[in-house]
């Protein structure tokens, strides 16, 4: 009698210990999906802000900022432009003049004409200089617009079977560990956007303020290199928040299909965290990744 007494409690202890076992376990596993959903829920909310801005013009950005920077190109660099563009001009007629004197050629006409019209283009240029770089980035914008699209990130899949399917208690517990540094990590990644954001606008304010100078040298055979070069930092510019939303997409891209099957559910999250904070670096290097494909330095 005392034995199946025994027994019985022996068997609704045991039954007892493995129903709190596995209620510790659902909790685990509740606070694992929590932790992911939100992480990607609120890294994809602030995505699409973060694609509408990078979408958007220097002026329509910051139209404030915009107008402060055209003041400071018009009022103060667009002077300095045009004191650059006669130096230059009177150079390049320095050495017109000279070649026809030394005989290394006779008095050109046609060419004297050449000179005096491309030095009146390019003085309508650096009149115009914030439109012309302004519109540059319009073409950027309509890059970036095209590819938001597919700029998100998800859950790897099949990991929400992994989460259901894990069964050791130790991993679990790990697992709500990592999960939660994920969604760290998502907020850390959440600043980096943000902050990669203002230094582009920042960075592009700055060029376009100092438009007009640059571009003045473009018709000198000496300095024209100066003016090139400022273009295309300027398109390195316009196209760095493309290669930033191909980060993005990239990165959802590889998450979206991680090989989640024949590893434990720690190693799978540990994972996604290194992809995590591999987006973060290569998010901080599309600025130099752009001027490095247009040759800008």
């Amino acid at each position: 009698m005392l034995n199946d007494i025994h027994d019985s409690l022996g068997k609704w202890w045991d039954e007892i210990i493995g129903r709190a076992v596995e209620t510790v376990k659902e909790v685990l596993r509740g606070m694992i999906i929590k932790n992911i959903d939100q992480a990607f829920a609120n890294f994809n909310d602030h995505l699409d802000k973060f694609t509408d801005s990078l979408s958007k013009s220097p002026e329509s950005f910051n139209p404030s900022a915009y107008q402060t920077v055209v003041d400071l190109a018009q009022n103060a660099i667009l002077p300095v432009g045009v004191v650059i563009l006669a130096f230059v001009f009177v150079m390049e007629l320095y050495e017109f003049i000279k070649d026809t004197n030394s005989g290394v050629g006779a008095f050109n006409q046609g060419k004297y004409f050449e000179l005096m019209a491309t030095t009146a283009i390019m003085l309508m240029v650096i009149t115009h200089a914030t439109d012309i770089v302004q519109t540059v980035f319009l073409i950027g914008s309509d890059a970036v617009q095209k590819a938001s699209a597919t700029a998100s990130v998800s859950f790897p899949d099949g990991l929400l079977e992994s989460i259901f399917e894990e069964e050791d208690m130790g991993v679990l517990i790990s697992a709500v560990v990592t999960s939660f540094i994920i969604k760290l990590s998502m907020y850390v990644c959440n600043v980096a956007l943000i902050l990669c954001m203002y230094a582009r606008m920042f960075e592009i304010y700055l060029y376009i303020s100092a438009a007009p100078a640059p571009l003045a040298t473009l018709q000198s055979k000496d300095w024209g290199e100066t003016g090139k070069n400022y273009i295309r930092a300027i398109l390195a510019l316009a196209l760095q928040a493309f290669f930033m939303l191909a980060i993005i997409a990239i990165y959802g891209a590889v998450l979206g299909g991680m090989n989640t099957s024949g590893g434990d559910l720690d190693s799978v999250l540990l994972e996604c965290l290194a992809f995590c904070v591999l987006a973060v670096l290569m998010l901080w290097k599309a600025g130099g990744i752009s001027k490095a494909i247009f040759n800008a330095h």
